[in-house]
């Protein structure tokens, strides 16, 4: 970053490639650093977003799904061991529009921002005589990162049963250590805070059955979410038309992209404090009112954003704890045009 006295009113920042960018000074970074925790944190480094972190799935046990219905019977069975990231198995019986039906659903995906488990067990009996059975299945979940982090995880479950049939079951047992955070009977999200996860993997065991010998359906739905634990960001108030994202990532660094590029000049800006400061006004929809264009941060680094790629500004653990504050601004022929502003939080 440079000072720009001798360019008329505009200051000159480089963007992630060294190049030259000319920016209004109301939009200059003062670069006055409080400490050098604070130094180091916006001495950032841009890289694009790799996904470190791998989720694993077994199952303990095999385990079966069975139909039964008009005389006809199928039995599909899921082996104990490895289970690939994402399948559906089922058995079916019966004909036309009376079938009997047990199903088993599964997904996991890993991405730099989150890790979600989905697990589905159900089946469906038709109004003639028949059972269906899924289960029960004992899902083990394993996720590994390359150096210790801390997460969040979340817990939550659908279960679903046609009055008179037999109530499913949905657990999730954090560590496998015989405790059940999270059963039939919680009500909404089971949060846990702190928990770690590193090279040697953190396991969950989870727990589905579903079953039927009525008419009605069942339906054990499990979803396992595992969130940062060490940055958080949070809106704060919408902006004047610009699609401008901050996404915390599991290794405790932050994401940031402008949503698309349009003809101008795409930056984003980052604070260690608030300093609002209204650039104008932009009309969003035909007739509509203008919208203030505010730029919160005091903008103490300005990264040029050439492309809609995510960026990640890196946080050195020396820079801990934090308070920071982002923004987009798109700089053009009409003028000035901000995205929502966002908090970011480090513990």
């Amino acid at each position: 970053m440079g000072g720009g006295g001798g360019l008329g009113g505009y200051c000159a920042i480089c963007d992630v490639y060294g190049n030259m960018v000319v920016v209004p000074d109301r939009v200059r970074a003062s670069v006055a650093m409080k400490d050098l925790s604070h130094a180091l944190l916006l001495a950032c480094t841009l890289s694009p977003a790799v996904v470190a972190q791998t989720v694993d799935l077994a199952a303990l046990t095999a385990g079966s799904m069975v139909a039964v219905c008009n005389g006809g019977q199928q039995t599909t069975t899921l082996p104990a061991g490895p289970m690939a990231a994402q399948g559906y198995q089922l058995a079916v019986a019966g004909a036309g529009s009376l079938v009997a039906v047990a199903d088993l659903t599964w997904t996991a995906a890993a991405s730099p921002y989150a890790i979600d488990v989905y697990l589905t067990a159900s089946v469906q009996v038709p109004a003639l005589p028949g059972v269906a059975t899924s289960g029960p299945f004992e899902v083990m979940i394993t996720v590994a990162f390359p150096t210790q982090i801390s997460t969040t995880i979340e817990l939550s479950n659908v279960t679903v049963a046609t009055p008179g049939t037999v109530s499913p079951t949905a657990r999730a047992d954090v560590f496998d250590d015989g405790t059940y955070e999270l059963d039939e009977t919680t009500a909404g999200t089971a949060t846990l805070p702190w928990i770690p996860i590193g090279p040697t993997g953190l396991v969950i065991s989870c727990l589905l059955d579903a079953a039927s010998a009525v008419e009605g359906s069942v339906v054990a739905g499990l979803h396992v979410r595992i969130l940062p634990g060490e940055t958080e960001s949070t809106l704060l108030f919408p902006g004047c038309g610009l699609d401008y994202g901050v996404s915390p990532r599991l290794d405790g660094n932050v994401d940031f992209a402008v949503g698309n590029v349009q003809a101008g000049i795409n930056l984003a800006v980052f604070g260690l404090s608030t300093q609002p400061l209204l650039l104008g006004s932009q009309v969003l929809t035909p007739g509509g009112p203008a919208m203030p264009c505010v730029l919160l941060p005091q903008p103490d680094l300005i990264v040029f954003l050439p492309a809609p790629t995510a960026e990640t500004l890196v946080i050195p653990p020396a820079a801990r704890p934090f308070v920071l504050f982002s923004q987009g601004v798109r700089i053009d022929g009409s003028g000035f045009t901000t995205s929502p502003a966002y908090q970011i939080i480090g513990t």
